[in-house]
C-alpha cells in the first residue's frame, strides 16, 4: 500500500488521492455514437463500472487499484494505446511517489527493477515541500 497508511499525514501536507473520474467521464461522453465497435466497448465498460462505484470517487487505497486493475488498465488505453504497449515507456504513478500502478511492457523491463529499489515512503520535510 502506498497511500495514507504509509505516510504520516500529519507530517505530509498534501492529500494522497488518485482520481480516474475524468478518465471515466471521457469514455462515457466523448465516444458515444461513434461506431458499433466502440459502442459495444463502452457498454461493456459501463457494466464493469456499475460494479465498481468506488472508481468514481477519489482513490485513497492501493487495494482499490489492485481490485480493479484490469478495468483501470482498459480505461487507460485512451492514454496509453495498446499498439505502443511494448514499444514505449510509460506509467501511471501513485500520488507523490515513484511507484507505478500501471505501466507498459518496456517500462516493466527497463525502469520497474529500479523503481522497486526506491523507498515507498517520502523522506522530505514539509517545510521543504511547501517552500516553492
Amino acid at each position: 500500500m502506498i497511500f495514507k497508511d504509509d505516510i504520516n499525514l500529519r507530517e505530509f501536507p498534501f492529500k494522497m488521492e488518485l482520481s480516474i473520474k475524468p478518465l471515466i467521464e471521457y469514455w462515457e461522453n466523448s465516444l458515444e455514437g461513434s461506431n458499433s465497435y466502440r459502442n459495444h466497448l463502452i457498454e461493456k465498460l459501463r457494466d464493469d463500472l456499475n460494479n465498481a462505484p468506488e472508481l468514481y470517487e477519489p482513490i485513497t487505497s492501493s487495494e482499490v487499484i489492485e481490485k480493479h486493475n484490469e478495468l483501470i488498465k482498459c480505461l487507460f488505453h485512451v492514454i496509453f494505446p495498446e499498439a505502443f504497449w511494448e514499444q514505449r515507456i510509460f506509467a501511471g504513478m501513485h500520488p507523490f511517489t515513484l511507484k507505478s500502478f500501471i505501466h507498459s511492457g518496456e517500462y516493466g523491463r527497463i525502469i520497474k527493477p529500479i523503481e522497486d529499489s526506491v523507498p515507498e515512503k517520502l523522506n522530505m520535510a514539509a517545510d521543504i515541500l511547501l517552500e516553492r
